[in-house]
């Protein structure tokens, strides 16, 4: 198990200039991790599975669980000059397993933002993301099994943002992005274009001895898959289906009170609506209740997140062994905890602890998709994180459905 060269030199690098945090209006927000971990079930496996004769598949050769290293970083160089802002973020993150090495992934990102404050109370600007990545997803089957991608992604996206009260802001944005798929006769590549829109509406509400803030997320996609066909009503790809076109709506909301002594609070809903153009296979509704719990002491610091959904689809069935196959229906229970404690001048000891488990309508053991899971991750290590900054590990919009 080899530790990528570079990391370590760019690691190297970022702490003996971590001390100039600032320079006039340049602002640098470094962030440097490694950490060891475990994974139980890696490709999202059933407990259960039965082979062609009905007999169980031993668990050797179904769930994979390995140790790892996880290591990676972060580099956020902020500027400031009168009414220009530039963000630039660099980030790398790698996984390195210690038996399966053949399922290492990587994930290396540029990420530029550029504001401009057009008077007292309007900004525009415009964002662009690339990034390389080489990781485990959802095949091209959209049953949910798990395999490896290595893909380049490219986002570009357009904000209007208009404070219209002292404590009330409205954000208008305009993106696209596209992934292209190396090609691997192994994998069927997942190419799509997508488009979209979002409106963000932020409202301060300061209270007594705390403040609260209510934030509404409205969204608009479309994801056109280059080179996927369509499936019909009953999940079968038939000469003169469409290519895949799907379509995307939800609405997120959240209630976050701060200042209650060292905690603060933040229930959320999120609704997500999928689709299908073509006769409704993969058209799903989707409902997420969740909670983020933020704690902020002298030393120790922490962000507790659990989560509960429910995904129903309108078409894709649920198979039965006895012939009677409802409508297929997931529950998910995710948790997600971070944690640091400061040793000293920005170096924490960090610990990380997240599960996801699925419930599922689906009853036929012999089915390798559509079927539940319990899976966990447990990471230690240290970080070199002077702000304090918490990665929103939200699954990405091409993943778990």
């Amino acid at each position: 198990m080899n530790i990528n060269k570079r990391f370590l030199l760019i690691a190297s690098i970022i702490i003996l200039v971590a001390n100039f945090k600032s320079i006039g209006q340049l602002q640098f927000e470094p962030i440097i991790m490694g950490q060891f971990g475990y994974e139980n079930n890696i490709f999202k496996a059933p407990n259960v599975l039965l082979d062609n004769l009905g007999d169980p598949i031993p668990e050797s050769e179904l769930i994979k669980s390995d140790m790892f290293l996880d290591y990676g970083y972060n580099l956020g160089f902020r500027y400031k000059a009168k009414r220009h802002n530039f963000y630039i973020d660099q980030g790398f993150w790698g996984r390195n397993f210690f038996n399966y090495q053949s399922l290492n992934q990587y994930s290396f990102n540029l990420n530029l933002k550029y504001k401009y404050k057009i008077s007292k109370h309007f900004e525009t600007g415009i964002k662009y993301d690339i990034s390389k990545n080489n990781k485990i997803g959802t095949s091209a089957l959209g049953d949910e099994l798990q395999q490896k991608f290595s893909y380049l992604k490219n986002n570009i996206e357009l904000f209007l943002d208009y404070e219209i009260a002292k404590y009330t802001d409205l954000e208008l944005a305009i993106n696209y992005y596209n992934k292209y798929y190396d090609k691997d006769p192994a994998v069927i590549p997942l190419d799509a274009n997508n488009f979209g829109s979002d409106l963000k509406f932020t409202q301060d509400l300061n209270s007594g001895n705390f403040k609260s803030t209510v934030f509404l997320k409205i969204n608009y996609a479309i994801r056109k898959y280059s080179d996927l066909i369509a499936l019909d009503s009953s999940g079968n790809l038939n000469t003169g289906n469409p290519l895949r076109d799907w379509r995307y709506f939800g609405v997120d909301f959240e209630y976050k009170i701060s200042q209650i002594g060292k905690f603060s609070f933040a229930p959320y809903y999120w609704y997500d609506n999928r689709n299908d153009q073509f006769e409704d296979y993969y058209s799903y509704n989707s409902n997420e209740l969740g909670l983020k719990i933020y704690y902020k002491g002298d030393k120790l610091n922490f962000k507790l997140a659990p989560s509960y959904s429910v995904t129903k689809y309108e078409i894709k069935k649920a198979p039965d062994p006895n012939g009677i196959d409802p409508l297929l229906v997931y529950k998910y229970f995710d948790l997600d905890l971070q944690m640091n404690y400061l040793l000293y001048k920005g170096i924490n000891l960090s610990l990380d602890f997240n599960t996801s488990n699925r419930y599922t309508n689906t009853l036929n053991e012999s089915y390798k998709t559509r079927r539940g899971y319990n899976s966990f991750e447990i990471m230690v290590g240290f970080s070199f994180n002077p702000y304090q900054l918490y990665v929103d590990r939200k699954k990405d919009e091409d993943e778990r459905k």
